[in-house]
């Protein structure tokens, strides 16, 4: 068997002179100078600003796109309410001939119905209204003769409309006039709508008078 000789410098065992060497060749690494780090600490700072800004930016959007749903949520459960009380109004369980339309205007319509047939409208739910509050911003309903509780609120820039047609679809009255026993009794269709003020509907619906005589 033959044997090698060691005749490096010392014993195989023995470290390299420089441990931070690689092949025995110098390390240029050096540590982070002070300005690098208050660069560094400037930039996630300005980051962290304008990533919190985008975080607002987005949640504002979130909230107004929630609100505006759920207005509009309100709003169609509010044609839906008007249109289920007008296809009411003008019934009576007695067969009588009643005028459904107590007073109409365009913001503004009085419904009377007498289910019982006991020729009076003072029993619970036969007497509706529905007025819009310009001031409050809001859609009030009252039932019997009890005070208009506010129905559907936060209306801002928004209007209630309401017109009337006879049965030949002609407009009845005009958007400013208070509507007569005759034009009211000649309803046979109403449009309601909620719209901005210039003029733009934002939801709306056609219902008509079914006990109309």
């Amino acid at each position: 068997m033959e044997t090698v000789a060691w005749t490096g410098g010392g014993p195989p065992w023995a470290p390299v002179d420089n441990p931070g060497t690689a092949h025995g060749h110098a390390c240029n690494c050096r540590g982070v100078s002070l300005l690098e780090v208050i660069v560094a600490a400037a930039f996630v700072a300005v980051m962290s600003v304008q990533a919190a800004s985008w975080v607002r930016t987005a949640l504002q959007a979130i909230h107004s796109l929630e609100n505006s749903a759920e207005r509009d949520r309100s709003l169609w459960l509010a044609l839906e309410a008007i249109a289920a009380d007008v296809r009411n109004c003008g019934f009576s369980g007695a067969g009588a001939a009643l005028s459904g339309i107590e007073a109409a205007q365009s913001d503004a319509i009085h419904l009377i119905s007498d289910p019982n047939g006991d020729g009076d409208h003072d029993d619970a739910n036969e007497r509706i209204r529905y007025v819009f509050d310009p001031s409050a911003k809001a859609l009030r309903r009252a039932t019997g003769l009890s005070g208009a509780q506010v129905f559907v609120e936060g209306l801002d820039g928004l209007q209630l409309r309401l017109r009337y047609f006879d049965a030949f679809g002609t407009e009845i009255g005009t958007a400013a006039s208070v509507l007569n026993a005759t034009q009211r009794a000649a309803a046979r269709r109403i449009d309601v709508t909620f719209e901005s003020v210039n003029g733009a509907v934002v939801a709306g619906t056609s219902v008509h008078v079914r006990n109309a005589r």
